[in-house]
C-alpha cells in the first residue's frame, strides 16, 4: 500500500470513529436520564442536559510532587456504575496537550 492510500484510509478510519463516538455518547447520556429516580444533569441555557458529577481533588498529591502542569492537584471524577457494570471501570485520562517539547 503506497502512502497516498494509507493516509486516506487513516483519514477515513478516524472520521469514522469519530461519528461512532459522538452516537455512542448520546446513547449513553440517556441511560442515566432515569436512574434510582435521581438527576446528575445540570440543564444548560440552551435546554441541553449535561452530565454533571462531582470532582474530587487530590490534595496529598501535593507533597509528592505530583502536580498538573499548571501547579494545580490533580483530580478526578466518579460516578458509579448499576446493574452488570456496577463491577466495571471506565478510566478516560484527559490530556493538556500542554507538552511541546522534550524538557516539559
Amino acid at each position: 500500500m503506497d502512502a497516498f492510500s494509507l493516509c486516506w484510509s487513516l483519514a477515513g478510519l478516524a472520521l469514522v470513529g469519530i461519528f461512532t463516538n459522538g452516537v455512542t455518547g448520546f446513547d449513553e447520556m440517556d441511560l442515566f436520564n432515569g436512574f434510582n429516580h435521581t438527576s446528575v444533569y445540570e440543564k444548560q441555557e440552551n435546554g441541553v442536559n449535561v452530565l454533571m458529577v462531582g470532582l474530587t481533588l487530590v490534595q496529598a498529591a501535593a507533597a509528592k510532587g505530583a502536580l498538573c502542569l499548571d501547579g494545580s492537584v490533580p483530580g478526578y471524577h466518579l460516578y458509579p456504575g448499576y446493574g452488570s457494570g456496577a463491577n466495571n471501570w471506565i478510566i478516560h485520562l484527559q490530556g493538556g496537550a500542554r507538552c511541546d517539547s522534550v524538557k516539559n
